[in-house]
């Protein structure tokens, strides 16, 4: 954390992001999806906290109270392949030291979508975030086809993206 407080601001920005994703077949329904990650987010701490470096050197945790948490979709048009994603989730998750250092998104291809979550290493890493994913998974089944199935989870990954959206704080 004092090595993120020190290097804030400068052109050194180490690899700090934890990414998982999932492929669902069909169209994303979005107002769906948005509910769910407004839960997951709400559910738990690390999407609600963030650090700060008091003058003293302490470090301190801040922690949002999940009624002051609601995610809002928003549509990219600039975001048209997957240099353009990479260079998204890389740069538009902030660090360690502000709340919402994470992001989620949702990358729809023609017959299916790609969902994302990114966080910052610091407040979590791949084996902690997996529950997350899965989390995340059950709500939005659970909000997109509540007492029924979700259509399968693909095993290949398709190519162009169609539309991507991403959810922020």
């Amino acid at each position: 954390m004092r090595a993120a407080y020190r290097l804030a601001g400068t052109e050194c920005r180490p690899a700090r992001l934890d990414v998982l994703e999932f492929d669902v077949a069909g169209r994303p329904e979005i107002a769906a999806m948005t509910r769910a990650i407004t839960e997951l987010v709400r559910r738990h701490e690390v999407f609600r906290s963030w650090f700060a470096v008091e003058p003293d050197g302490r470090v301190v945790r801040h922690l949002l109270s999940p009624d002051e948490v609601e995610m809002v979709a928003r549509v990219r048009e600039d975001v048209i392949d997957s240099a353009s994603i990479e260079e998204m989730v890389r740069t538009g998750v902030p660090d360690a030291l502000h709340w919402d250092c994470f992001g989620f998104g949702v990358i729809e291809h023609e017959r299916s979508f790609t969902t994302y979550l990114a966080v910052d290493r610091l407040h979590t890493d791949t084996v902690a975030a997996l529950p997350a994913e899965a989390d995340l998974l059950a709500l939005y089944r659970r909000e997109a086809c509540p007492g029924g199935e979700l259509r399968s989870v693909l095993r290949n990954r398709p190519s162009a993206p169609r539309k991507y959206l991403v959810h922020r704080g």
